[in-house]
């Protein structure tokens, strides 16, 4: 679906209403009537216009959390098309205030009349557009847990991570993880990738990314791993790592940040080899585990107790 498509014209004619409103608030050149229009304005926005967005928003997601089939109800849901409306009400919001301010520095000329218009401009600053917007993408994200966590298990539960020279040479060729949970991800991500604007998708994603990512972390320090396994497993996080790339123009690799020390512990020859990687993250890199989380990483590893004691000491 094209961009304009995803959005009400409604959006547009509200927006243009206001802005010729408050234009003509300025053209009297008297600063309490701009102030009065900018109130009035703030105050349609909030208690009429954004209250009715967050209406309609909270009914269109208790018909997903109370459907059957989350995914399919998405493909008539008015959630996303009301989000879209809502990205782009902030969009306007914010072109609408930095025309506010310029018309104020343009008419008024003493410190005291500026400063007491741009305290009435606040009001449209604390509107709370993208509070809203992003407070439900991450609602809807939370109501397919249950799904992600399925996916996962199914995939991630059954595969082995302490392999032989074998194994890891055919993981190569068909891994038993990363391509079916993809496969399967994409379906989940499919409504939203076709309802959403660009822009919200990206949002949306990244929201859902954060909580694979943790997903990811726990479930990790279930597993046993050999050097191969840790080999195995960044192989896999790479995979995983470009998926997410694809699909949005930000940068994903930071939120795996954790996730990829996570696997240069995992994929050490021997324990002594923590404090090589250590030495090095400490210039260039912040080392995001916790004392706690590596040594728990490592004891994943099969590494013993005393190494990884004696090997981490640095850390504390």
């Amino acid at each position: 679906m094209e961009e304009e498509k995803k959005t009400s014209t409604i959006v547009d004619y509200v927006f243009f209403a206001i802005q010729e409103s408050v234009k003509r608030g300025f053209s009297t050149g008297i600063r309490k009537v701009v102030c009065n229009v900018i109130e009035m304005v703030s105050h349609i926005l909030d208690d009429v216009y954004l209250s009715y967005l967050n209406e309609v928003l909270e009914e269109e997601y208790e018909e997903i959390v109370h459907s059957e089939s989350k995914l399919k109800i998405m493909e008539s849901n008015l959630i996303m098309s009301v989000l879209n409306n809502l990205e782009l009400s902030h969009k306007y919001l914010e072109k609408l205030t930095s025309m506010v301010e310029t018309e104020t520095q343009q008419l008024f000329r003493t410190p005291k009349e500026i400063e007491e218009v741009r305290t009435c401009i606040s009001s449209l600053s604390k509107l709370g557009f993208r509070t809203l917007l992003l407070d439900t993408m991450t609602r809807i994200s939370s109501v397919f847990d249950s799904e992600i966590d399925r996916i996962l298990n199914s995939h991630f539960s059954p595969t082995s991570y302490q392999l032989s020279e074998e194994e890891f040479s055919a993981n190569d060729e068909v891994d038993p993880f990363v391509s079916g949970f993809c496969a399967e991800l994409s379906t989940v991500l499919r409504p939203f990738q076709e309802g959403f604007t660009d822009s919200n998708f990206e949002e949306f994603i990244h929201t859902m990314m954060k909580g694979i990512v943790l997903r990811l972390e726990k479930v990790i320090l279930k597993k046993s791993f050999n050097q191969l396994g840790g080999l195995q497993l960044d192989r896999d996080l790479r995979k995983l790592i470009s998926f997410f790339s694809e699909r949005t123009q930000r940068p994903v690799r930071l939120e795996f940040s954790r996730l990829i020390q996570m696997t240069t512990l995992l994929s050490l020859e021997t324990a002594i080899d923590v404090m090589d990687v250590l030495d090095e993250s400490s210039g260039n890199v912040s080392w995001r585990l916790t004392l706690k989380e590596v040594r728990a990483v490592l004891d994943r590893r099969g590494f013993s107790a005393k190494e990884i004691i004696e090997y981490t000491k640095r850390m504390d």
